[in-house]
């Protein structure tokens, strides 16, 4: 899923995280996870990292988020985004809620194969995943919606929202074991101002990451447990 959109209404974009990641969740047989502790490794996959979407309201976005001197010309949302991803380093969250679920197949399922493989996979797709990696097991975690997006009825109050989508995979067939999104709904996510979420390296903007991470991660091993 690759999203770029500069103006959605709350409503819109409650819609759309529905129609994008809503999934009923599949169950691990017990057969299955008895094979997958067979397996010599379960690769833990990661892919290119995310970038932010910045939904402006319009207006003067670069001063609202501290930006000067932009050329004629060029995107407020990139050069906000560019702003968030290059001077503040926020980080897209895949990998850390990744790392949540490993500890939780090892804890919960028996899975102490499990190996993390840094360098970025170029595509989810199972046959690719199948060809790169052979046979064996692997866990994803991809970022389906990350935005940092204006609320429709506040002049300047932005939100961050996030959804990705988890998966365990048996790589020969090219099955999938598991699978299942997180989506916080978007009333849930509390907005702040611009200069809040920037000020002092952006630390307000990396906890709303963190909590994204932490929501992520505790509803996937909800789905995972069956609670």
């Amino acid at each position: 899923m690759n999203l770029r959109v500069r103006a959605v209404t709350g409503a819109g974009m409650a819609l759309l995280l529905a129609a994008g990641c809503a999934r009923a969740p599949l169950r691990i047989p017990k057969a299955e996870i008895a094979r997958l502790r067979a397996e010599p490794e379960i690769r833990v996959v990661r892919y290119a990292p995310a970038t932010i979407t910045v939904q402006t309201r319009g207006g003067d976005a670069a001063r609202q988020f501290g930006l000067l001197g932009l050329g004629v010309g060029q995107s407020v949302d990139q050069g906000i985004r560019s702003k968030l991803m290059n001077e503040l380093g926020l980080q897209d969250p895949a990998p850390a809620v990744g790392d949540r679920l490993a500890a939780a197949f090892t804890a919960d399922l028996g899975l102490t194969n499990l190996r993390p493989i840094e360098q970025p996979a170029p595509s989810d797709d199972l046959d690719e995943l199948r060809r790169r990696f052979g046979g064996g097991g692997a866990l994803d975690v991809k970022t389906l919606v990350w935005w940092l997006a204006y609320d429709a009825s506040a002049t300047d109050a932005y939100r961050l929202l996030y959804a990705a989508r988890a998966r365990l995979v048996r790589l020969e067939g090219a099955a999938v074991i598991w699978e299942a999104t997180c989506d916080r709904p978007v009333g849930d996510s509390p907005t702040a101002k611009p200069d809040e979420l920037t000020a002092n390296g952006g630390a307000l903007l990396k906890q709303r990451a963190a909590e994204s991470v932490d929501w992520c991660a505790r509803r996937l091993l909800r789905e995972l447990r069956g609670r």
